[in-house]
């Protein structure tokens, strides 16, 4: 057989076919990793200025992002240190799939706002 695979056949720990239902059933959390990617990145701060400083670099294009404000005011990011690209409130998070970045940077109008950050 050559070429790409069109579809996948599951079989039971005998070696028979699965032909209905599902095999494998999924209870909790799922996290999935893309393929080929190894770079994970996480971590926490708070804020120091109400500019953006400093800068956070990642170390690796992201695939995609995690931001989650811990603080009591809101947090503003940026990806390049000028333009406001988001804002979170007080204990918000948001995800961002394929969003391909290299640094961020966080404000705040209340000096000391603490956030988490997670990339891969």
């Amino acid at each position: 057989m050559s070429g790409p695979i069109q579809r996948a056949q599951i079989a039971d720990a005998t070696g028979n076919l699965v032909t209905g239902g599902n095999p494998f059933p999924i209870t909790g959390t799922l996290s999935i990793i893309p393929v080929g990617s190894t770079n994970r990145f996480f971590t926490s701060g708070t804020t120091g200025s109400t500019a953006f400083t400093p800068q956070i670099a990642i170390g690796f294009t992201s695939l995609s992002l995690v931001i989650k404000n811990d603080g009591s005011a809101a947090l503003d990011f940026s990806f390049n240190g000028a333009t406001v690209h988001g804002t979170l409130n007080a204990n918000e998070s948001l995800s961002l799939d394929n969003k391909a970045e290299t640094n961020i940077y966080f404000r705040s109008t209340t000096i000391g706002q603490t956030y988490r950050l997670f990339a891969w």
